[in-house]
């Protein structure tokens, strides 16, 4: 296994508690907490060609937590705002703060891939942004780390849980990392790490508290079946998402959450 990414299993496996107090998700408890203005303006139901009635959806927050404004969503949807803040991410992903969590130089590729989920368990979508990175020293790998942007953001703050995972393999030694989304009414997040001849898994449940801070909660290990077609085995109500595009809205546009990978 790569020393950057061992030291990475090593330190998330080590933590009982509050993962922000692992080197990898830095010092603070709090969600990191960036401000952007998202404008929308769109004609309303109520318009009609001759007389048309725009609706406009501003906010602006101060980062010193000062006052903000919101009119009302321009389709009556309750989560429209969240949607505005989801397709401002998707049109531009680097608007989401990433904290490097490795021991090593990284910089995005610009591969970003994105699904849909309640993470939090406030029953609204959550976003899992998935950041492809290249290390950049020679023979290292592009290694796709998950950050979760939750649904507390409004067009004016974003909002992202303090915590990352893995989602990518080594380019040697073939050790190999995934990122589960919760189904079937679960929430939090899985992660899963494996050896791609081994027969054996390590998987970590997290949870994302009150405040925002990725907890793990449990580690345990599981048997991969060779019997048969490679199968991996995931934790009960957690599957591998199908990954979309950032080109692709069509998450963010039904406000619904993303499927399983088949």
């Amino acid at each position: 296994m790569p020393r950057r990414l061992f030291a990475y299993a090593t330190c998330v496996a080590a933590t009982a508690g509050l993962v922000s107090g692992c080197s990898l998700f830095g010092g603070d408890d709090q969600p990191e907490e960036v401000v952007v203005t998202v404008t929308s303006t769109r004609s309303s139901a109520a318009g009609t060609a001759e007389s048309p009635a725009p609706v406009t959806v501003t906010t602006t927050v101060k980062k010193d937590g000062g006052s903000h404004s919101r009119d009302t969503a321009p389709d009556g949807r309750a989560d429209a705002p969240l949607a505005e803040v989801y397709r401002a991410i998707l049109a531009n992903p680097r608007l989401v703060p990433f904290t490097n969590p490795s021991d090593r130089p990284i910089n995005p590729t610009g591969d970003y891939r994105y699904t849909l989920a309640d993470v939090d368990g406030d029953g609204k979508p959550d976003m899992m942004l998935n950041i492809a990175m290249e290390e950049t020293g020679p023979g290292w790998p592009t290694v796709g780390y998950v950050t979760f942007v939750l649904s507390r953001s409004t067009p004016g703050n974003i909002v992202v849980a303090k915590g990352v995972t893995l989602d990518g393999a080594a380019s040697a030694g073939g050790f190999r990392a995934g990122t589960l989304m919760p189904t079937g009414g679960q929430t939090g997040i899985a992660e899963a790490f494996w050896q791609s001849v081994g027969t054996e898994t390590t998987n970590n449940i997290y949870s994302v508290d009150g405040d925002g801070v990725v907890v793990k909660e449990r580690d345990y290990t599981d048997t991969i079946d060779t019997s048969g077609p490679w199968t991996l085995p995931t934790p009960g109500g957690y599957c591998l998402p199908a990954w979309h595009s950032v080109a692709d809205t069509s998450l963010v546009d039904s406000m619904t959450t993303g499927g399983c990978e088949n």
